[in-house]
Order: C-alpha cells, then sequence, then structure tokens
C-alpha cells in the first residue's frame, strides 16, 4: 500500500503542477517572444494534474472499500470539496470585473452575474454549449468532474486483479481518445489520465512490476502520438516524481495544500487583476518582468487566504460526510 510519505509526494506535485500553470500565464503577459514561448512550458502542469487525479483517485476510493452504493455519496463528497472554492472564484471574477469598469484602462465590459452563461458554469456546461469560460483554467474542472463522474462507475473494474482485464481496460482506453476526440469531453484526454491509473494498479500491488512497466511503454508511445512529446513527458513527470520522491518539501508542501485555490485565482488576481492592469504604468519590457516578480508572492499569498477562509471550510464539510475517503 501507498506509504504517507508518498502522499507528500502527491501534495508537492500538485504545488509544481499550479505554479507552472500560474508562471506560464504570467509569462504570457510579456512581449518578449523567447519569454512567452518558455511560459508555454507552464501548460505542462495541466497533464500532470490528470495524471494526479488518475492515480489519487482510485487510490482513495480503494483505501475507503468504495462500492457503487456509494456513487452518489463520492459525487456529493466531491462537489462539496471542490465547488465552494469554484463558485466563489467566480463571484470575484464578478467583482473584479465591476471594479475594472472604474479604471480609465479598461477595455472590457462589464460581466453580467444573472444570465445562462452563469449557469452553465455552475453545472461545468460551458464548452458544451460552446461558450467561452470566465477563466480559461476552469475548461479542466469540467474534464476532472466528468472523469469523476465516469470513474465513480467503473471504479469496480480497477480492482478486478487479472491481468487479462487490466490490459483490456487499457487498451479501450487508450483506443477511445483516437476514435472520440472531441476535447469537449474527457474521453478525449483519457491517455493523460493512464499514467495515474498504472500507477494505482502498481502501488496498490494488483499489477506486477513487468506488466506496469510494459504499459507504461505502450502509453509513453501512444502519447506521444495523441499530443506530441509533451503528454509522455508529463507521464515520466508524474510517475517518476510520486514514485521517487519520498522526502517531504516544505514550500512544495505548502504550494501542494494551496494548489487548488492557486490555480482558481491566479488568473482572475494575478493577471488581470494586477499585471495587465499596473503593466499600464510601465513602458520597458524589464520593468514588465520585475512585476511578476513583485506579484508572484502577492497571488500566492492571496491564495493562501483563500484556501484557509474558502478552501479549508469546503474541506471539513466535505470529510464530516459519512462515506469517507481522504482526497
Amino acid at each position: 500500500m501507498l506509504a504517507d510519505k508518498n502522499i507528500h509526494s502527491v501534495t508537492m506535485l500538485r504545488g509544481i503542477a499550479s505554479l507552472a500553470v500560474c508562471l506560464g500565464h504570467f509569462l504570457g503577459t510579456l512581449n518578449t517572444t523567447s519569454i512567452v514561448q518558455f511560459g508555454k512550458f507552464g501548460g505542462y502542469g495541466v497533464p500532470i494534474f490528470f495524471a494526479i487525479t488518475g492515480f489519487i483517485i482510485p487510490y482513495s476510493l480503494y483505501q475507503s472499500n468504495y462500492t457503487i452504493k456509494n456513487y452518489f455519496k463520492f459525487l456529493i463528497k466531491r462537489i462539496t470539496r471542490l465547488d465552494p472554492p469554484y463558485l466563489l472564484s467566480i463571484l470575484g471574477i464578478f467583482l473584479l470585473s465591476y471594479i475594472a469598469q472604474l479604471s480609465p484602462f479598461s477595455e472590457g465590459n462589464l460581466i453580467e452575474i444573472v444570465t445562462e452563461k452563469t449557469a452553465l458554469h455552475i453545472f461545468y456546461l460551458v464548452k458544451i454549449a460552446d461558450q467561452d469560460w470566465f477563466n480559461p483554467v476552469f475548461w479542466t474542472l469540467a474534464i476532472e468532474f466528468q472523469f469523476y463522474l465516469l470513474i465513480g462507475l467503473l471504479f469496480p473494474l480497477l480492482t478486478i486483479k487479472k491481468w487479462v482485464v487490466q490490459v483490456l481496460f487499457f487498451s479501450t482506453f487508450c483506443l477511445i481518445p483516437f476514435v472520440l476526440n472531441d476535447d469537449t469531453f474527457v474521453t478525449d484526454y483519457f491517455i493523460m489520465f493512464l499514467p495515474g491509473v498504472l500507477l494505482f494498479w502498481f502501488f496498490t500491488k494488483q499489477m506486477s512490476r513487468n506488466l506496469f512497466l510494459g504499459l507504461t511503454t505502450v502509453l509513453l508511445v501512444l502519447g506521444y502520438f495523441k499530443g506530441g512529446f509533451q503528454t509522455p513527458i508529463c507521464a515520466i513527470i508524474a510517475i517518476g516524481f510520486i514514485l521517487f520522491v519520498k522526502k517531504p518539501i516544505k514550500p512544495l508542501i505548502f504550494l501542494g495544500t494551496i494548489s487548488y485555490s492557486l490555480y482558481l485565482i491566479h488568473t482572475p488576481f494575478g493577471t488581470d487583476g494586477m499585471i495587465n492592469f499596473l503593466q499600464n504604468y510601465l513602458e520597458t519590457e524589464v520593468e514588465r518582468a520585475g512585476l511578476l516578480f513583485l506579484c508572484l508572492p502577492i497571488t500566492v499569498l492571496a491564495s493562501w487566504m483563500f484556501y484557509r477562509i474558502i478552501e479549508k471550510p469546503s474541506m471539513k464539510w466535505s470529510k464530516k460526510l459519512n462515506y469517507s475517503e481522504e482526497i
């Protein structure tokens, strides 16, 4: 079974992935082409997040002796854990939109609150309705929610300790993204979740080392054909970090703890609320780059406050539900 120190590796990896996404968006505000291109590596954080989810959700269900009868409790716990911060971050976007109208540099329109688009956000249906998200990172939350809906139903298949069933499950999940390749749905991202699923099988001693290594190799090759070099690189990073990073590193534990809050608010608060606004008062690229070093710790501090005030209570509410899995 997975030891606590390995759970720390998951927390730290979350922190790294969240920070990577944050830095990617921050660097994207500069005009220097080389820096903007470098910032695109922040996009690696998303496949890593998906791989983490592919591991930690099945592992948590396994630890809590989950059965199908707990399906709706599982979903309620997920919603209770994740939706309050998500919905309050949307309210924050509305507030920032109103404040932005007071600025002489504002070029955007006031975001209306009571609209169909707001309702679509509540149910993660924005992309399905072919509309734009209030926050560009929200699309990943919709994909993750679809994964929760699916894995809660398919989880019993992940506990069948027969290599034939595992290979069939793996093969099906590898094939589907090449057939159902609509990026609106989780099916297009199965290959990004599969590194975590393989790791779940291996860590719970349901899969042999040789089969794990063999299927991982196949996954890396298919990942390249599906998403280019980024997909297998992120799979290697996720698997390698969780397997081999044993010692907790306090700054990364801290970042991992607030990673969801940082992920939610870094764009509206950091990129739009501070950087894009303050850049109006700067003239040189050096000054703009220096602004990023100022805004990053402020954004991290704001994320910590958001975590303490909003996210942490939602975690406590989730744990109070009878069906207990630590996710």
